[in-house]
């Protein structure tokens, strides 16, 4: 696992507090491939992706399976739920995309 310039913060504390410095647009890399997409405040990183036709893969959308983890390049992102991910998961940059939230302005992930 590549050491990821990003951070995810999986604490639960004041949810939606976070959510306020919001992203307007979520850039997501696959290989060769750049989407830039249309952020809506609140929404989980698979739910842009899914709005934006950009595939990624997914399950039990409850943060338990880790079908949808992606690496946080730049940026931070708040999981709502993991179920999945060790701490040093997360240190890496490793995110559940069913359960992360952007909390800043810039985001940048690579699809698996």
């Amino acid at each position: 696992m590549s050491s990821g310039a990003g951070t995810t913060d999986s604490s639960d504390s004041q949810p939606g507090a976070a959510e306020t410095r919001s992203p307007s647009v979520v850039v997501m890399r696959r290989g060769g491939e750049e989407y830039i997409l249309e952020y809506h405040p609140g929404e989980t990183l698979l739910e842009t992706a899914r709005r934006a036709g950009v595939p990624l893969s997914f399950n039990c959308e409850r943060g338990e399976c880790g079908t949808c983890i992606v690496t946080v390049l730049a940026g931070a992102v708040r999981m709502r739920a993991n179920e999945v991910l060790s701490e040093d998961d997360i240190r890496e940059g490793l995110a559940l995309g069913c359960q992360s939230v952007p909390v800043t302005e810039t985001i940048e992930i690579e699809l698996p």
